[in-house]
């Protein structure tokens, strides 16, 4: 039995990322190492998985998480994955981890951490077109209606606002990087303002904390 499966969408297509662009050389190495050793396939079968399910999840606009439930953007699984897999990545995998981190930040300088698209912006924005019809907010509540698919951004929480200049630092501190390539990166799209505007808030946020909330020896 043979079975055609087609899917279509309105929605922008995605830039993939191959295996060339994500990796290093040291680790694409590697890879060759594992597969050259005929000895034990099922070693490089288990690799190979692995690596065609970071590709999966890899774009140019940013990198995805959540799956197989949401398969969309999380701001700290994003930050946390860029930190974990440095030793591994070519250094533009930082650019398009920050870069996607620098589109959705707040005018405050917050990171967001979950994008709603499709159905769940649906439900959420609905969700917020009953608070503001209970709330007595018509004409908010009115002009959200006309825009109900409308992607929205979650800021809840802490701990991406706080990765964020780690992932940063890290690709601006990176030998293999080009001093032009660093500089080029932060004078486009606003990045370097961008930068700046995190940073203030994880300064405003960290003056917010008590002291005392911290062990000494730290």
């Amino acid at each position: 039995m043979r079975v055609t499966v087609r899917i279509t969408t309105d929605a922008p297509a995605l830039t993939p990322l191959g295996r060339a662009e994500i990796f290093n050389e040291a680790f694409h190495r590697f890879v060759a190492q594992v597969r050259a050793d005929t000895a034990h396939p099922l070693r490089f079968r288990r690799l190979e998985r692995e690596v065609r399910g970071v590709e999966l999840l890899s774009y140019r606009e940013k990198l995805m998480a959540g799956l197989p439930n949401f398969a969309t953007y999380f701001g700290r699984d994003m930050l946390m994955t860029a930190i974990l897999m440095q030793p591994v990545w070519a250094p533009a995998m930082s650019e398009h981890v920050v870069a996607s981190a620098f589109g959705k930040l707040s005018p405050a300088g917050d990171v967001s951490h979950e994008e709603a698209l499709g159905g769940q912006a649906i439900r959420e924005n609905a969700a917020e077109y009953n608070r503001l019809v209970s709330a007595g907010q018509l004409a908010r509540a009115r002009a959200l209606l006309g825009r109900l698919a409308a992607t929205r951004e979650n800021y809840i929480m802490v701990d991406d606002d706080f990765q964020l200049p780690v992932v940063a630092a890290r690709y601006l501190a990176d030998p293999r990087v080009p001093a032009d390539r660093k500089r080029d990166f932060l004078h486009t799209e606003h990045h370097l303002s961008r930068l700046v505007s995190n940073l203030a808030f994880v300064a405003r946020q960290a003056a917010r904390m008590p002291a005392t909330r911290w062990p000494r020896t730290w």
